[in-house]
């Protein structure tokens, strides 16, 4: 019964060990020999370092200047690196760092319970790249936030933008007051409608003034309203 029990203990043991997820980065050569725990810091250091190596900086744009691109990117089962996007204000700048990207070295592969596995990375790149520079890394709920409030900015940016350009171009015609000239109907109005009867009742006129409402065009032949508008 005592064995029983034991075996029954182990296996439920092993079994809430084996549903005990273990993540471990990615890692390169030089890190191979660290902590698992030290893993991610020695991950985005050398991955600095190995950008920084290949990175050269356009020469159109100044050094000075001081700009961003955001890295989206995953590390795969083979331990390949896999580009998903890259942004930047200029298009040399992303074309600077995807260069650099390309030659980064296949690498130690993630992994989720001992098994490879992929895991996907957002950083952003200060440029240009310095030898002793660091990325501004992201994750989770938090840049699901960075990216929801930088949408919604580059969408306000983009609208105030395309607004100043175009509406200093925008013609419009002066109101003529096309509505006297129009079939519209005007509004029974008895103040109206006595002035415009006893213009076209007058000897003479053959209008026809018991059908009402009268249109803006039929009173114009017997009332002057452009005058009675000025």
């Amino acid at each position: 019964m005592k064995n029983l029990f034991l075996i029954i203990s182990l296996l439920s043991l092993g079994m809430a060990m084996a549903q005990n997820p273990v993540e471990k980065f990615p890692y390169f050569e030089e890190c191979k020999d660290l902590p698992v725990n030290q893993l991610e810091d020695c991950f985005y250091s050398e991955l600095y370092a190995a950008l920084y190596k290949n990175y050269k900086h356009p020469q159109q744009l100044p050094l000075n200047n001081s700009e961003k691109v955001t890295l989206r990117f995953e590390v795969n089962r083979e331990g390949q690196f896999v580009p998903i996007r890259f942004d930047a204000v200029y298009a040399e700048l992303t074309e600077a760092v995807k260069n650099s990207f390309n030659q980064l070295p296949v690498i130690a592969a993630p992994t989720y319970n001992g098994n490879p596995t992929y895991m996907q990375f957002v950083l952003r790149v200060p440029v240009p790249m310095t030898l002793d520079g660091s990325f501004q890394v992201y994750n989770g709920k938090e840049q699901e936030k960075i990216e929801a409030i930088s949408g919604s900015n580059a969408l306000d940016s983009i609208a105030f933008a395309k607004a100043n350009k175009e509406y200093p171009d925008i013609k419009s015609n002066q109101y003529q007051g096309h509505q006297l000239k129009s079939n519209g109907l005007i509004p029974l109005s008895n103040q109206r409608y006595h002035r415009y009867d006893a213009a076209m009742n007058r000897i003479g006129n053959n209008a026809h003034t018991a059908v009402k409402p009268y249109t803006f065009p039929y009173v114009d032949q017997y009332f002057d309203l452009e005058a009675e508008r000025a």
